[in-house]
């Protein structure tokens, strides 16, 4: 008798009972005809057991010792759900032991999981596949007999080296003038496993964007969720968070496709994103931010393709010029932006502008390339004012950092003539002449210049800059204040009064002044530089170095906070420290040589005399346009040609040195005599004696110099030159009362070192003086 058949419902009721019972018993006959032994009713329970192990144990006896067995797997990221644990069991051995000369090669989309592969890691390597190289494709095209370079160069070209489609169109035996894109068959096996030509449309129309998230989709789709769920499951596109991204090779081969075939259709889509683009970026409060620049840089990328025809020389240039002022790496993503455009818009004009570009752009780094490159746009008659003022605008500041201060101050010239009511190149003009040493004529160019009331702080201030350069200290700590009044939230002009009042040895209120200025902008480093120099104008050394330790960590990159720093450590004694950082000052920035004259300081205090010449003289060839600077180095390697008992050397050049006025020439005239003194041959000091004493009795009773310290300290050298013995240990005593940093001390042994070898006949001064120093 039959039994129930295993169903209930409808079902059952619309079977009949007989017949099925009847079509059971014949099935179990016929598989009782099959199952003939215990093995195959196994394989038919548990295949993939059976089948495996059998698979494992072919491998184990088809294999030709000393010979390699490779597995490959293929479009695993379509058959990794199903396949993926399989392969990882039969690895770990779990069919038995796998044998140990087995190779396998899995391919696909993506990387394999690192979580679900993790214990093959130490025998996993990871090969990403990109485009052939140049070298690469022609090889592989000779190796299919395709030997003719027009041929080769052609085929290069259109497929951009993607293998798939080098190896087809190798496969072809192609002619040059029968060769056939394949772009379009390349995108039909990218999207062969998708049948629904809706979806397919819309996975064309989403490669449009270079990047994606709903918003953009939104431009796209009326359901852009449902859109993103779906690209999400496609195997050429990536997600990252909220943004989807396709495959370079995959977008580019689509985007050429819909250029070809629907370019009306390809190049509106393109508009309206350069509209969304454009439209983010205006509605963004900071439009200096990354968010902003990437917002613009997509903007330009649309753009371009949308209308490539309409896009002008002078526009790329004025664009280029804007990327030139935002650095290296924004001007590097320019580039690769326009050959982008170039490339998908299709664009020949394009292309060679990008190209040209990609040339002289090459190393962004090089400043004389860039300075160059501007320098032909301003060359070029076919350009419009507009550009060749953006060049400009950006040659001159160029012209700055490389220390060409004459050429960047005809540069800035021009710009002033172009807009003779701007403010802003009067200031740079001033500038400038600050940087060359010309510090008379930077005030006197902003004689006559006026501001509105907005900018009239910006002005106050630059003049204020200037009139410091001069030594006018007590003018521009007038117009600094009338600054403020203006503009009271502008931390630049308490720190530029904190340094004005401390050259006027005001200390107290300096500090309170950079204080301020460190409230108002405290994410600032530089506001901080000017409170570590009140502190150690105060003698507060290991606050100033605290300070500088906090600026380092703020900008740990920045070699000029590390020569801050260095500063900070030569004052409390850490010389060996203060070498290493001040060696990290870039050779092309301003403050080159002030660090060069540093270091040549601090090996000089230390009797390292072969490395302080050496420091001096890179100091020395880095002040070629600033003659007072030129002539301060210039003594200090005289003085090393007297320590080295060259006196004859040393008096020669301390006699051509005739730009150092002041203190400065105190110390020049001291070093004449002190040479003339200890030198075995006769040299004459008769006028230099007359004149030092001259420059002593015109000495202010108070001084008004940048550091009361330094007036001192030379008055001092003057005096003992001129065997003043008492007025020389009162200048030294008021010397030591201003300063107690461990480099000034230095300094000072460095001193009393010299007069012992000169002035022998003064030891009972000399030695009143050591213990000084020492107290």
């Amino acid at each position: 008798m039959a039994k129930p058949l295993p169903v209930v419902g409808e079902i059952a009721e619309a079977v009949a009972e007989s017949a099925s019972q009847e079509n059971i018993e014949a099935a179990g006959e016929f598989i009782a005809k099959i199952l003939k032994s215990k093995t195959d009713l196994e394989l038919v329970l548990n295949p993939v057991q059976i089948l495996t192990e059998q698979f494992v144990s072919d491998l184990r006896s088809s294999g030709v010792e000393g010979e390699l067995i490779a597995v490959f797997v293929d479009t695993f990221e379509r058959r990794a759900e199903h396949f993926g644990l399989w392969l990882r069991d039969l690895l770990s051995g779990k069919f038995g032991s796998i044998v140990p000369n087995i190779v396998v090669t899995i391919c696909g989309q993506n990387p394999i999981s690192d979580e679900a592969w993790a214990e093959f890691q130490p025998v996993h390597t990871h090969f990403p596949l990109e485009v052939f190289s140049a070298a690469e494709a022609t090889q592989l095209l000779q190796r299919n007999g395709i030997f003719d370079k027009r041929l080769i160069d052609s085929v290069i070209e259109l497929t951009g080296r993607l293998p798939v489609l080098v190896g087809m169109l190798a496969q072809s035996s192609p002619s040059t003038d029968a060769l056939v894109d394949p772009t379009e068959t390349a995108v039909d096996r990218f999207l062969k496993w998708e049948s629904d030509e809706h979806r397919r449309t819309a996975a064309l129309k989403s490669s449009i964007p270079r990047r994606l998230n709903l918003d953009i989709l939104q431009e796209l789709s009326d359901d852009p969720k449902e859109l993103a769920d779906w690209l999400k499951s496609l195997a050429f596109v990536s997600s990252d968070g909220g943004t989807l991204k396709y495959h370079d090779v995959v977008r580019a081969s689509m985007l050429k496709v819909q250029r070809l075939q629907h370019p009306t259709r390809y190049h509106e889509a393109h508009g309206r994103l350069a509209a969304y683009f454009r439209r983010i970026r205006a509605e963004m409060t900071n439009r200096r931010g990354p968010d902003a620049r990437q917002a613009q840089d997509a903007y330009w990328y649309h753009h371009i393709c949308a209308a490539p025809s309409e896009i002008t020389l002078d526009q790329l240039e004025r664009r280029t010029c804007f990327m030139i002022s935002l650095g290296p790496t924004s001007l590097e993503g320019w580039v690769s932006t326009l050959r982008e455009a170039a490339r998908d818009s299709g664009s020949d004009v394009i292309q060679a502008y990008a190209t040209r570009l990609a040339a002289a752009t090459e190393a962004p780094q090089d400043v004389d390339g860039l300075i160059a490159y501007l320098g032909r746009i301003i060359d070029d008659p076919r350009r419009e004012l507009l550009t060749q003022r953006s060049a400009l605008m950006e040659r001159a500041p160029l012209l700055e950092t490389v220390r060409s201060y004459d050429a960047a101050l005809a540069d800035y010239e021009k710009l002033r003539e172009m807009a003779e009511d701007s403010i802003i190149w009067p200031i740079a003009c001033s500038r400038v002449l600050i940087y060359a040493g010309r510090y008379d004529d930077a005030v006197r160019t902003l004689d006559g210049v006026t501001a509105e009331e907005g900018a009239l702080p910006r002005l106050l201030e630059q003049k204020a800059r200037a009139l410091n350069a001069t030594r006018r200290f007590a003018e521009a700590d007038l117009l600094l204040s009338e600054a403020i009044e203006l503009s009271p939230t502008q931390g630049s002009l308490f720190s530029l009064r904190s340094k004005t009042r401390r050259l006027l040895g005001r200390l107290d209120e300096a500090l309170l002044d950079a204080e301020r200025g460190i409230s108002l902008n405290p994410e600032n480093p530089a506001r901080i530089v000017f409170r570590i120099d009140c502190l150690e104008a105060l003698g507060d050394y290991s606050a100033a170095l605290e300070c500088a330790r906090q600026i380092r960590a703020m900008r740990p990159q920045n070699p000029y906070y590390a020569s801050v720093l260095a500063r900070a450590l030569s004052d409390t004694g850490d010389y060996d420290e203060a070498l290493e950082l001040f060696g990290q000052v870039d050779v092309n920035s301003r403050q080159f040589a002030d660090t060069m004259f540093n270091i040549g300081e601090l090996h000089r205090f230390n009797d390292r005399l072969s490395k302080a010449r050496q420091a001096y003289a890179s100091a020395l060839s880095a002040s070629d346009e600033d003659l007072a600077k030129r002539d301060w180095v210039r003594l200090r390697l005289a003085e090393l040609d007297r320590f080295e008992h060259r006196y004859a050397e040393a008096y020669e050049e301390l006699l051509s040195i005739d730009t150092l006025e002041g203190l400065e020439e105190i110390w020049r005239l001291y070093t004449i005599i002190t040479t003339a003194t200890v030198s075995k041959d006769p040299l004459d000091d008769t006028n230099e004696r007359r004149r030092l004493a001259s420059i002593l009795r015109d000495l202010p009773d108070r001084p008004d110099y940048e550091d009361t310290g330094s007036y001192h300290f030379n008055a001092a050298l003057g005096r003992i030159a001129l065997g003043e013995t008492e007025a020389a240990r009162s200048e030294f005593e008021a010397f030591l009362s201003c300063t107690r940093s461990a480099y000034t001390n230095m300094q000072a042994r460095v001193l009393l070192t010299e007069c012992v070898a000169a002035h022998t006949d003064r030891q009972d001064v000399l030695n009143r003086m050591l213990i000084s120093l020492e107290r």
